[in-house]
């Protein structure tokens, strides 16, 4: 990973190598356009001066010249040649003459002897210095050079460098201060927009970009302010839409679990949770193992498939439908518990066909005893008011069932009335009705009842007392001992009816108070019963937010409470 370095850094680091350059660049520009110019000028100073030596020897003797041309160029300080135009050298203030070479192929002696000022800069090959050498045509077909080293020029520019170098680095050393003042304040507004971007990254959608006096980090801001405005909004909208799909989803009956294409389980509503024990996060973890196989098969099939699997104890039925959802890895497994509709189905099936049977063996008894007293009426009248006897019984059997039908089917189907009740007074009410009942049946009936006021419907409650008591008295034998008692406590009032009849074995005691349940049902026949009324009590009790309660002995009767919540 490559190391990054901080704005201001880099613009001085930039800034400083861009100087170096700079500088490197205009020295040598400048550098070679001085030599240029100190050359040029050092050459008319020395054609000036090759003029005037020209003419001072003019004059001279070629005995003479050489101790002349020694005498001037000591004056001058600067090295005199006297050529001839053979290129023989005839003096040199610098050397022996007859020592030198000739100097015809000279470039600045060629010049001159062709009529012009001749000139050239290079390596004296007698003295082994660099020379810049000027020459000029003078009388008698003679050339006089005059030449100086090159190191005068050279001498001249290290002073001019002596100078401008301290004033060049100077003007860095400002130019580098400026330069860090500036990027630090360009660095800042930057530092501050990165520091409100991280705090947007970071789930800060608050942090804002101050304003900047640079336009285009100005712009950099607003537009940062405005991306993050935006996803704030979007973020709100998408977080909305979320919890409105999870109050939706977890409100549905119906369990939801949505798995990924790494099959991670993505999302489980409550009802899925509920429905499957809790739903771990691997689709293979999930139980029954029938219900994994199931999505895995509809993937394959790129279609919905539907089975039905029991789950749990007690063992629930749960239908479960499961398919890939479009264009997407996702597939979706929906599970609906239809446990208490399966149950449902059954009980209707039931009750259809115990209510058939219940209410066929009335009829048919009536139908038998109308016939027998058709055909013996006329021969046999003592005969046929017995069967008439038989067909009334029955006819008030089939009403009671008819119309223990009616109140069962009103409490599942209406609400009921409620309203502030003495529930105590309508428990004396049916104690004072059954008493007649108790009497014939030679029961002794005990009632003990304390004030209980309840909301309730007093129509409903009156029934299922009334159901308490003609169950207790309908199995209680002769001599026996039926007892009522209303007692308060709790914030419930308690309705218990106690008989010494002849119990109900345990292992029936779960399904009494189901419809046209009966223990023995020819027992229950024989003694008048219809198998709905502890149905009934239970409805009621349930209607009115209680319970029905039971307590039975075989041999030692039994104890029904029906619970009834107080204001």
């Amino acid at each position: 990973m490559s190391r990054r370095s901080p704005l201001a850094r880099r613009l001085l680091r930039w800034y400083a190598f861009t100087v170096v350059i700079l500088l490197v660049l205009l020295g040598a520009v400048l550098e070679f356009a001085l030599r240029s110019l100190l050359l040029e000028e050092l050459t008319r100073s020395l054609t000036a001066e090759s003029r005037a030596v020209a003419a001072a020897l003019a004059a001279v003797p070629a005995d003479e010249l050489q101790d002349r041309a020694i005498a001037l160029g000591e004056r001058l300080e600067t090295r005199i040649t006297v050529i001839g135009p053979d290129g023989v050298v005839l003096a040199d203030s610098e050397r022996d003459p007859t020592t030198m070479e000739n100097h015809a192929e000279r470039p600045e002696v060629v010049a001159a002897l062709s009529g012009s000022v001749g000139t050239d800069s290079r390596t004296s090959q007698t003295l082994r210095e660099p020379f810049r050498y000027v020459a000029i045509p003078a009388e008698e077909g003679r050339v006089v050079r005059l030449a100086v080293p090159t190191s005068l020029v050279a001498e001249q520019l290290a002073g001019i460098r002596r100078v401008v170098a301290p004033a060049a680095l100077a003007a860095a050393v400002l130019g580098v201060v400026a330069v860090s003042l500036v990027a630090r304040r360009i660095a800042r507004p930057v530092t501050e927009a990165t520091r409100a971007a991280a705090e947007i990254a970071g789930g800060d959608l608050e942090a804002r970009v101050p304003a900047m006096t640079t336009t285009e980090l100005d712009q950099l801001g607003r537009a940062i302010n405005q991306v993050a405005s935006e996803l704030g909004r979007r973020i709100v909208a998408e977080e909305s839409e979320r919890r409105v799909r999870d109050l939706i989803l977890a409100e549905l009956a119906l369990g939801i679990v949505l798995v990924d294409g790494d099959d991670r389980v993505a999302y489980a509503n409550p009802a899925a949770h509920r429905m499957l024990d809790a739903v771990p996060e691997r689709l293979g973890a999930i139980a029954p193992p029938a219900l994994p196989s199931l999505v895995r098969e509809a993937r394959r099939s790129s279609g919905s498939l539907t089975r039905e699997v029991e789950h749990g104890v007690p063992p629930r039925r749960l239908v479960a439908t499961a398919g890939p959802l479009a264009g997407e890895d996702t597939a979706l497994l929906v599970v609906d518990d239809v446990t208490e509709a399966r149950r449902v189905e059954s009980m209707r099936r039931d009750f259809v066909a115990h209510a058939s049977h219940e209410l066929k063996t009335p009829v048919a008894a009536i139908r038998a005893a109308l016939e027998t007293i058709r055909r013996v009426l006329d021969d046999d009248p003592a005969a046929a008011r017995t069967f008439a006897g038989s067909a009334e019984a029955a006819a008030e059997r089939l009403a009671r069932i008819v119309s223990d039908l009616l109140d069962l089917s009103r409490l599942e189907a209406e609400e009921g009335h409620r309203e502030r009740i003495d529930l105590s007074r309508i428990v004396a009410e049916e104690a004072q009705r059954a008493r007649p009942l108790a009497a014939e049946a030679g029961i002794r009936l005990e009632v003990s009842v304390s004030p209980a006021a309840v909301e309730g419907d007093p129509a409903d409650l009156a029934l299922a007392a009334r159901n308490l008591l003609d169950n207790a008295i309908r199995y209680t034998t002769p001599g026996g001992v039926v007892s009522l008692g209303l007692t308060v406590g709790d914030r419930q009032a308690t309705l218990e009816v106690a008989d010494t009849g002849a119990g109900i074995p345990s292992r029936e005691l779960p399904r009494i108070f189901e419809r046209f349940y009966r223990v023995d049902s020819g027992r229950g026949r024989d003694t008048g019963g219809t198998g709905l009324g502890l149905a009934i009590v239970r409805h009621v009790a349930e209607r009115h937010g209680g319970r029905v309660e039971v307590e039975s002995e075989l041999g030692r009767g039994s104890v029904f409470r029906l619970i009834i919540p107080t204001p």
